[in-house]
């Protein structure tokens, strides 16, 4: 379980809404997710975030897969690539993930492009923006 869903369904806590983000954003579904809560997921960033959000049009797998990206690093870059293709034609500035893998994977193929976009989990913002200054 998600840690979004697990704030959103089991906690039901309420959680500073409005952050402001520059640009605009979009979000990584993984592959192994739980895609009967996809909804949970965008719902909580459009809740939480004051920012310009659209779905890639790619919901294709981001290449990492585990060890596939491991032993199959030439067709990883390759996957990888359209997402930050996208992500470029797109002029998003904010790409978030569930996956830590997938943010890892998305990252270093958005910095290879030069995109300079790096995918992050949206409670990673919340954290940063409103509890770790504290």
């Amino acid at each position: 379980m998600d840690i979004v869903v697990f704030l959103a369904e089991v906690l039901k806590a309420e959680y500073p809404a409005n952050t402001r983000l520059e640009g605009r954003t979009t979000l990584h579904v993984p592959c192994h997710y739980d895609h009967s809560k996809d909804s949970v997921l965008k719902d909580f960033i459009k809740e939480h975030f004051d920012t310009d959000y659209a779905d890639l049009k790619n919901d294709s797998c981001c290449g990492f897969g585990g060890t596939f990206s491991m032993k199959n690093y030439p067709h990883t870059r390759q996957i990888v690539a359209k997402k930050a293709k996208e992500i470029e034609e797109h002029g998003y500035r904010n790409l978030f993930t569930a996956c830590p893998g997938c943010a890892m994977n998305l990252t270093d193929g958005n910095l290879t492009a030069e995109t300079a976009v790096q995918a992050t989990h949206p409670v990673v913002v919340l954290y940063e923006r409103h509890i770790k200054k504290k």
